[in-house]
């Protein structure tokens, strides 16, 4: 009766410290996959690039490489991903009598 008290006290123990060895190599290898990147997306600062028109006169018109917001929408996602970021929004704004402004935001 006293062996089999010792025994279940002893498996206890070495339970707890198997545990306690299993969470402490859980929190290193937390720290060493770097905690920045597991969470870093949502600390990161939200960025703006410009995406120039290249436009030009032909005949009396002007032509545009950025024709409207949907063309302006997929280069900025193009933008975002070439710069591993991820796509926030955009902002376009139309020009009549010159080139158009597209402007981008990431994370």
């Amino acid at each position: 009766m006293k062996n089999k008290k010792k025994t279940t006290k002893l498996i206890r123990i070495f339970s707890l410290i198997t545990i306690a060895l299993v969470f402490l190599f859980l929190i290193l290898l937390v720290v060493q996959i770097n905690f920045k990147k597991l969470f870093g997306e949502f600390n990161k600062e939200e960025k703006m690039f410009v995406i120039e028109d290249k436009c030009s006169i032909m005949m009396g018109n002007i032509i545009h490489e950025i024709k409207d917001g949907d063309r302006c929408k997929i280069m900025c996602k193009n933008e975002c991903s070439v710069r591993k970021m991820s796509f926030l929004n955009f902002s376009f704004i139309w020009k009549n009598d010159s080139c158009h402004v597209c402007n981008c935001y990431c994370r």
